[in-house]
């Protein structure tokens, strides 16, 4: 392969020549803020636009009520604009349905700790989405 033929197919692939995410159907998977991803064999996309919201209780302390983290999220079918979604990992809704397809959030990670500022890039998003 030429050199201008390599360099064209890691620029499609995507930045640092990595393809985007790829999940089964019941299978949890993990993006990083601004990541976007895709059902294998559904023509099915998943963004993690951002975390909208973080008041869980850090690590070590001792809180009245647990806090919620939510998340941005959008997803799409084949031709079709993508469509947005909260998702909360404690209050409602956890998990949202789209063009029947159920998508659930797992997990935010890193949990909060005291004194430990979290930057915005460093959340990871664990999504799963099932059939219905």
């Amino acid at each position: 392969m030429s050199f201008g033929l390599a360099l064209s197919a890691m620029i499609l692939m995507g930045s640092c020549g990595q393809a985007a995410p790829e999940a089964r159907l019941g299978e949890e998977w993990t993006l990083k803020p601004g990541q976007a991803g895709r059902i294998r064999g559904e023509d099915l996309r998943i963004r993690f636009v951002s975390v909208t919201q973080d008041s869980r209780c850090p690590k070590g302390e001792q809180c009245i009520v647990a806090g919620n983290a939510a998340i941005a999220l959008e997803i799409s079918r084949g031709d079709l604009e993508p469509v947005s979604f909260q998702l909360n990992t404690s209050e409602e809704p956890q998990e949202v349905v789209y063009e029947g397809y159920a998508a659930r959030l797992v997990d935010l990670a890193p949990y909060p700790v005291t004194g430990r500022a979290i930057n915005s890039v460093d959340y990871l998003a664990t999504v799963l989405v099932r059939k219905l």
